[in-house]
């Protein structure tokens, strides 16, 4: 009974805050468990109980629809949509599930050079290293940052070494993981994610979308890189799915940092229709449609997620000038 009033409130205030905005909520691999060294995953219990109550709270649409209705000035009150990052075997373990027990649509960004790849993500790659190794054997041979090791503890040197490599260039980022893993035992328990199971989200009615073939931040990337990470990851989804790829999720996708306007026009010109970044805020009716913002939430309680959705509602997202 007071889950329902206090739903029943949440709802006549988002229907208010909400009015001609579309939210879309970001998510990435969404495990069962995490090791403790890894900070800020969203759990598959934590997404499990967010997806109940904010399908509560907000209507559901395919993006292709969102996008459709919020140009059109025909928005649902509470539209909301999901979006995942990356690319994980691990969706088919709870995500998917959950999304088809719900009935909610989701649009998937994948990284098209991982799949069917024989090695983790590359961040996922530095933290079972840095775990392997101990946080007082950084090896030499790179200039790994500085401020870690046993002052700040294991969680936060991988966040550490992570946040320093994912702006380098590709093959520096390579180089500086080798060394990381040298003379490390390799883990066998890596589920790759394939192109039949792109195929499967696909089949199942979930919309796919490009995310780059290897993820780079493409402020790190040149023309002619940005170009085939761009454009080469539409091209290599479309040859498997054998239909157009119409939406792209910029890599790390903070404007004037990991994307410029170049990398705007780039989009527009290999024939995508939309994308998102990672600024906070909701789109509207004027938003860039190669501009829409994405918003992650992470509390553990009703009332704390509740207002949060109301802040990021009242966020103006940042935008790079075009």
């Amino acid at each position: 009974m007071v889950e329902a009033m206090f739903n029943a409130v949440i709802r006549r205030k988002l229907n208010s805050a909400s009015n001609g905005a579309l939210t879309i909520l970001q998510y990435h691999k969404v495990p069962l468990c995490a090791p403790k060294y890894i900070e800020g995953e969203v759990l598959a219990s934590d997404f499990s109980w967010g997806l109940e109550q904010f399908k509560e709270w907000f209507n559901f649409l395919p993006l292709e629809e969102a996008i459709h209705r919020l140009k059109s000035h025909d928005l649902p009150p509470r539209s909301a949509v999901l979006s995942f990052d990356d690319g994980y075997a691990d969706w088919f373990d709870h995500v998917v599930p959950a999304l088809l027990a719900h009935k909610v649509p989701a649009t998937f960004f994948v990284t098209s050079a991982q799949l069917n790849c024989s090695k983790p993500f590359w961040h996922e790659r530095v933290a079972v290293a840095l775990a392997k190794r101990g946080v007082d054997r950084l090896p030499h041979g790179f200039n790994f940052a500085t401020g870690t090791g046993a002052e700040i503890g294991l969680a936060q040197t991988i966040i550490a070494v992570q946040n320093q490599l994912k702006y380098l260039p590709l093959a520096e980022r390579e180089a500086a993981i080798a060394v990381l893993e040298a003379d490390l035992p390799l883990s066998g328990d890596y589920r790759p994610f394939r192109s039949a199971d792109l195929i499967r989200l696909r089949d199942a009615g979930f919309q796919i979308g490009g995310h780059s073939r290897h993820h780079p931040i493409l402020t790190s990337c040149d023309a002619t890189q940005a170009k085939d990470e761009i454009g080469g990851c539409k091209e290599e989804l479309e040859g498997i799915l054998r239909e157009p790829v119409t939406a792209f999720a910029y890599p790390n996708g903070r404007p004037d940092c990991d994307f410029n306007a170049s990398h705007v026009a780039l989009v527009e010109a290999v024939g995508y229709r939309y994308a998102v970044t990672t600024a906070p805020g909701v789109s509207r009716s004027d938003t860039d449609l190669f501009q829409l913002p994405r918003f992650t939430p992470w509390a553990r309680s009703s009332w704390r997620s509740a207002l949060q959705f109301l802040r990021n509602m009242r966020v103006s997202p940042q935008m790079v000038k075009v």
